[in-house]
């Protein structure tokens, strides 16, 4: 009977941890500015930042990765082995851009030069170099989240 209830409590107990665990899972699936929509693959868990785009060959103009952070603070990016150049963009609580690095080349050098603004942000969103000036996404709009 006590194995029985073990299991009981263990099962109950891993329930309501994915049940937390899903709930603080933001349900973004497009970061907007405009008319556009970006169609993002989100990073939340410290494997997922840590990997980031690395490695990939290519991304469409459409897709981007949303960095997403529990709140807002100073947030260093690289670019260790990335293939391709990215526009990065740093946004707020508020989903106001506060810093964007245009044209960030792949790193070349070790170790890798990174990117700290000096400013506080809850997301960073990192798409295509070159989109940012042909979007005309620029500090102080703000971006919108969609699910």
């Amino acid at each position: 009977m006590a194995d029985t209830t073990r299991i009981v409590l263990v099962t109950f107990l891993m329930t309501i941890i994915l049940m937390t665990i899903t709930a603080c899972t933001p349900n973004i699936s497009r970061v907007c500015h405009n008319n556009f929509c970006f169609e993002v693959e989100l990073a939340i868990t410290p494997t997922e930042k840590a990997r980031g785009l690395m490695l990939r060959q290519f991304m469409d103009d459409s897709k981007g990765m949303l960095f997403v952070y529990d709140e807002e603070d100073t947030h260093s990016f690289w670019m260790k082995n990335m293939q391709f150049p990215l526009d990065i963009i740093w946004i707020n609580a508020n989903k106001d851009v506060v810093y964007i690095s245009k044209e960030t080349q792949p790193c070349k050098t070790k170790p890798c030069e990174s990117i700290m603004p000096d400013v506080r942000a809850q997301y960073i969103l990192e798409i295509n170099a070159g989109l940012t000036d042909r979007l005309n996404i620029k500090v102080g709009d703000k971006l919108i989240f969609k699910e």
